[in-house]
């Protein structure tokens, strides 16, 4: 369900609804958005995890309340904490919602005030591609600041590190915020060299005994009164169910959250296994163009009519063929080039097949031990009825196609 839609919603549900208040969300930027719907119906919204700053604006979200401080004390906080280490170089990083933007703001703020700069500040986006990594990487390498305060989540920062960790950049001293700084990450032995040393705040946890085992064994259900559950399944482990097909020629990313143009793979004639076959081919199909030439010239010759020349000429042809066929799987694809290829391979092949079994069954009449009975099968298996049985075989292929 889009945030539209909810607006949509939310009047309507609750223009007559005795509910007293709502808890969640755990973002700051959806947080903001229903407070703000529910605000002009003096609906308290108590958010557990939402610390943006903006979020204390009591002119824009009356009803709003939260169980966790503002990020107004943590930026003090970190501020204070950079300072006393002299730390007043530092670059920041953060992601494309409120909590990042008004976090790494503040920071910026208070730092300036105490005498201390911020060199650069990256933004990673929502699913960020590859090259954006890249340069985000590469930003970050090229710089002479070695604090980097992060204001963001574990699953923003993931493959984020990934591509650090690829580089092997360490000798960072990473300041986090609430939002990670107890992630599981950085007590991954994958993560050691990375993020070992970095400091933060973070809120005092309480455990609640099987609260964990009673989420886990709910599992998503498009059934009326399961949206807490999708929503839960959704958040932590990335389901939804509410999925859309890619058009044509597009695939989902990594993360199933939008499309991207499909990647064309194939064997050019440019590359080593290419220009292998290519040669390959040219070598096949001389060496059957040399015997073609040789079965001419010697046409009338005893040992080539024994041989059933009609017969051997159809077969070099078919060889031919499966040789050529192979340039077809080579270069760019198109689609009558996929048809043709398909098609021109398997009829190819399997009139080379048939022939090669009517000069096997002439071949077991003519050493028959019985020589009377041989000569009387070779005259009732001729050339027409060995013609018949190439095209018998032949066309169940082509009508399969």
């Amino acid at each position: 369900m889009t945030w539209k839609q909810v607006e949509e919603m939310i009047p309507v549900c609750l223009a007559d609804s005795p509910v007293a208040a709502v808890i969640g969300l755990a973002s700051s930027s959806p947080t903001g958005a229903a407070a703000h719907i529910l605000g002009s119906f003096n609906i308290p919204l108590v958010s557990y995890f939402a610390t943006c700053t903006c979020l204390s604006d009591k002119s824009t979200y009356p009803s709003f309340l939260r169980t966790v401080p503002s990020d107004l004390f943590q930026v003090r906080g970190l501020v204070q904490m950079v300072t006393f280490m002299s730390w007043l170089w530092v670059g920041t990083i953060g992601t494309t919602d409120d909590y990042s933007h008004y976090g790494i703001q503040a920071f910026s703020h208070q730092l300036r005030q105490q005498g201390g700069c911020v060199e650069f500040q990256l933004t990673i986006p929502k699913s960020p591609t590859a090259a954006e990594l890249k340069e985000m990487a590469d930003r970050l390498q090229s710089s002479t600041a070695r604090v980097v305060v992060v204001f963001a989540t574990e699953g923003q920062l993931l493959e984020f590190f990934l591509e650090l960790i690829y580089r092997n950049m360490t000798g960072i001293q990473w300041v986090a915020s609430e939002a990670w700084v107890t992630a599981s990450l950085l007590t991954t032995p994958r993560f050691h060299a990375l993020l070992e040393g970095t400091l933060g705040f973070s809120f005092p946890g309480a455990e609640i005994p099987g609260l964990k085992e009673f989420l886990l064994n709910i599992c998503p259900s498009p059934k009326p009164g399961m949206e807490f559950v999708n929503m839960f399944w959704e958040d932590l482990f990335g389901c939804s169910t509410e999925c859309q097909r890619c058009p044509e020629y597009y695939w989902p990313d990594k993360d199933k959250v939008k499309c991207l143009p499909g990647i064309e793979e194939f064997l050019s004639f440019s590359e080593t296994m290419g220009i292998i076959l290519v040669i390959l081919t040219l070598v096949g199909v001389l060496l059957t163009f040399s015997l073609t030439i040789i079965f001419l010239h010697f046409r009338s010759t005893p040992i080539v009519k024994a041989n059933n020349s009609e017969i051997s000429f159809l077969l070099l042809l078919s060889l031919k063929l499966c040789f050529l066929c192979s340039l077809l799987f080579i270069g760019q694809p198109s689609l009558w080039k996929c048809r043709l290829r398909q098609a021109a391979f398997g009829i190819s092949f399997v009139l080379c097949l048939s022939c090669l079994l009517v000069k096997t069954i002439v071949v077991l009449f003519a050493f028959r031990t019985n020589l009377r009975a041989g000569c009387c099968a070779l005259k009732l298996f001729g050339p027409s009825r060995q013609r018949t049985l190439i095209l018998c075989t032949t066309a169940p292929q082509v009508e399969s196609l």
